[in-house]
């Protein structure tokens, strides 16, 4: 009786060894912790040109995130949220969209307040750099219309629904 009371304990003691770290893995800090997103891609013109190298950035307009993008060559943008070219949680959101002239800022390694980010963001990583204001880092002048730099007076807006989602600025 007393062999079998301890080998029903260690059972029990060895079971439990093994669930409680397997739960802690599969539990805790899994990329599911983080609300969907979709793929948001976009181009940007100012002038009937494709604008190279502007910061496209959304803010969402009920609740806190934001998504950013850079263009290429031909104006065109990839957004991200929790890493590169992820996309953006479905919502309603303000943007806004700017172009500094000299180097472009150096990126920083923590998020914008309000900018939803998991801990095991990619150290490679980071969103454009800007200050609060949404001026670039070290001074740079913007090279658009001063209203896009600020997603109150810029009057851009965006949808971003499930599925793929296409955009295009046509900056006046």
């Amino acid at each position: 009786m007393c062999c079998e009371f301890v080998s029903d304990w260690l059972r029990k003691v060895f079971t439990a060894t093994l669930l409680v770290p397997i739960t802690l893995v599969l539990g805790c800090g899994s990329v599911s912790d983080f609300p969907p997103t979709y793929p948001v891609k976009g181009t940007v013109f100012h002038g009937g040109k494709a604008v190279e190298n502007a910061t496209v950035t959304f803010e969402m307009m009920e609740g806190k995130g934001n998504a950013f993008g850079s263009t290429d060559k031909q104006g065109v943008f990839e957004l991200s949220t929790f890493s590169p070219a992820d996309g953006a949680v479905a919502g309603q959101y303000k943007v806004k969209i700017t172009k500094y002239d000299g180097d472009a800022p150096v990126a920083v390694k923590t998020p914008p307040p309000g900018q939803l980010a998991p801990p095991g963001l990619a150290e490679n990583y980071a969103p454009p750099a800007v200050s609060a204001r949404g001026a670039a880092a070290g001074g740079s002048k913007n090279l658009l219309p001063e209203k896009y730099a600020n997603s109150d007076t810029s009057g851009l807006r965006a949808l971003v629904k499930q599925g793929s989602n296409d955009f295009k600025f046509d900056l006046k």
